[in-house]
């Protein structure tokens, strides 16, 4: 979605969601594939936080595991 319309106003929110999504894969993992996929995980998180620093989900990007 965000390769094809960068420009979308759902971007803020797409980038969130691959994160997320990403995070709970990781902590769903076998122990042996979660340090690969949370390494995963925390690179979306650093592009959303470079992207949208004041972003409605920052707290719960902050703290996936609570939500």
């Amino acid at each position: 979605m965000l390769r094809q319309y960068p420009d979308t106003k759902y971007a803020e929110e797409i980038e969130f969601l691959i994160f997320k999504s990403q995070y709970l894969y990781a902590d769903n993992s076998r122990v042996y594939r979660q340090e690969e996929r949370f390494n995963t995980a925390i690179d979306y998180y650093n592009s959303f936080i470079e992207h949208f620093p004041n972003s409605k989900f920052r707290s719960e990007a902050d703290e996936p595991e609570k939500k």
